[in-house]
């Protein structure tokens, strides 16, 4: 049964916007895979039933693409976009990472039958000391990006891991929001990108071994699209 929420650490997850239906037809599944892998804008959360609510907003998301293959994005969510500053109400974060295997749905044609997208969520509340290792790497690639993001021409292209890649970073200052082909590069970007990506995943494998329940509830905000049947 295809679950557009994937596996959290909240009892109950919900979607903010009004439940849409849609025919489940190619450029839908298109669209949903993409907004799905995309990841929401916001994610409110309750720690228990009707009590306070917890804006946590998408500070960074790294997304690679691989045409007709593979989408795959890593996002962190908190309630500062510094990393230096310490929320009062909460500093904890929430990470995701979503996996849409493009090819598997092609192959099997999944449309046809009305099944959503072949998407793999993972979405985990994380107190604050479980995800202090991001801190270092979060400084790095700030202090990469403050003047701005020069891309050199990629002498030794390999398409193996992806084609695209799109990076979005929001800090007090401002934001970045910027995407290049593999053709073209930045080194000491890409680096700092994907040490993000991988102790993001570390931090997800982890948390995945504990059985215990974070928050009541996890409100995801998502752009509106007619096409987003979330419920």
């Amino acid at each position: 049964m295809f679950n557009p929420f994937g596996t959290t650490n909240a009892a109950r997850v919900e979607n903010v916007h009004p439940h849409v239906s849609q025919p489940m037809r190619l450029p839908y599944l298109m669209a949903l895979a993409n907004d799905l892998v995309q990841g929401p804008e916001a994610i409110r959360i309750s720690k228990e039933y009707g009590s306070r609510e917890y804006a946590f907003e998408c500070i960074f998301r790294v997304l690679t693409i691989k045409p007709n293959q593979r989408r795959e994005s890593w996002s962190v969510f908190r309630r500062e976009r510094e990393w230096s500053i310490t929320p009062e109400d909460d500093a904890a974060c929430l990470l995701r990472h979503a996996i849409w295997d493009n090819a598997a749905d092609e192959t099997n044609r999944s449309w046809e039958r009305g099944d959503g997208p072949t998407v793999s969520i993972n979405t985990r509340y994380v107190d604050a000391s479980r995800c202090d290792r991001l801190g270092a790497a979060f400084q790095t690639l700030d202090e990469i990006i403050v003047g701005g993001l020069a891309l050199d021409v990629r002498l030794d292209i390999d398409h193996s891991q992806w084609q695209e890649l799109s990076l979005f970073r929001s800090l007090d200052w401002g934001s970045l929001d910027t995407t290049w082909h593999v053709s073209r590069q930045n080194e000491r970007c890409e680096a700092a990108v994907f040490t993000l990506s991988r102790i993001i995943e570390e931090i997800l494998a982890e948390e995945n071994d504990r059985s215990d329940t974070h928050v009541a509830i996890m409100k995801m905000i998502y752009p509106l699209t007619p096409y987003l049947p979330l419920a």
